[in-house]
């Protein structure tokens, strides 16, 4: 199958599957709703009919007057295989709709793209990141980076985001890591540049909730970045990666001393593996080819 029709959520980093199939796969369409606004539904069914792709990647919300009904997900798999492909698909938030997709069979195949396989979803992998936007070199002139949240770090040091799970740990970070807000919308090329100008790429793998931990699209990103991944020590990368192949920490103390302590010739061979690993094993190809392979025949 080469030629595909995304149907996602509003959202600018969702051009990011859609590339990494245009680049890796071949000819794909994308077809956009939003969560709160009005109804997209005719146009959706209208698209995915003109356009006839050999398969159908949704990716959506857990909520929201936009979303596209069941019947229109139905009639989209009269049109061609349907994949869910989801992230953050492991958290209470989106377990009664999945339910609800499951008991309508709104999809021929349910897939997390954030590493955990639940009983509600038919099988885990990794987002499909797309590397050819991580081509070239670039010097390492950040010991310790993170990006991964519209806010910028003052909000978390001053208090403002105490609710949000990553608060602990970027707040007890002090000035040992570098900061860069990562916008809503944008250029997704600007962070690739940030992130690959990092020696080290922090993770928090919280899920949105805070309750569950998961693979965030950063871990790949991080790899194909050519950085060496500080990973929290209770994520499932490590169900992903071989030991060796990154940093864990379990507190933002445990964080701060691997930084101040690691030369960076201690750490670059770690990020030599991490990257090999990620383009051995996770290209979007195979991921995408992984996914094409699970549906039903």
């Amino acid at each position: 199958m080469t030629r595909a029709l995304f149907v996602t959520v509003a959202s600018n980093e969702l051009y990011m599957p859609v590339n990494a199939w245009r680049h890796s796969m071949g000819q794909c369409a994308h077809i956009t709703y939003n969560a709160f606004g009005t109804n997209n539904d005719d146009g959706i069914l209208a698209c995915a009919k003109g356009y006839a792709p050999e398969v159908i990647f949704y990716i959506g919300a857990n909520c929201g007057s936009g979303l596209p009904s069941p019947d229109t997900l139905k009639a989209l798999r009269d049109v061609a295989p349907c994949i869910h492909y989801q992230s953050d698909i492991e958290d209470e938030a989106w377990f009664d709709l999945l339910r609800q997709y499951r008991r309508e069979g709104c999809f021929d195949l349910i897939v997390g793209q954030t590493g955990v396989k639940t009983d509600l979803i038919d099988m885990a992998t990794l987002m499909a990141i797309d590397i050819e936007a991580f081509h070239g070199p670039a010097p390492k002139s950040i010991f310790c980076g993170f990006s991964g949240s519209a806010c910028n770090i003052a909000d978390y040091r001053s208090g403002v985001r105490d609710w949000d799970g990553r608060a602990e740990i970027l707040q007890g970070m002090g000035d040992q890591l570098a900061f860069r807000t990562r916008e809503p919308v944008g250029d997704y090329q600007g962070y690739v540049n940030y992130l690959k100008c990092c020696l080290i790429a922090l993770n928090v793998s919280l899920t949105g909730s805070g309750k569950r931990h998961h693979v965030k699209w950063r871990v790949l990103e991080a790899a194909f970045a050519d950085c060496a991944l500080l990973e929290m020590k209770d994520s499932p990368s490590s169900q992903w990666f071989p030991d060796g192949s990154f940093l864990t920490y379990k507190t933002a103390s445990d964080a701060k001393r691997i930084i101040m302590n690691m030369r960076a010739s201690e750490i670059s061979p770690i990020a030599a593996r991490f990257s090999d690993y990620a383009r051995q094993h996770y290209t979007p190809r195979q991921i995408f080819t992984g996914i094409l392979e699970a549906l039903p025949k």
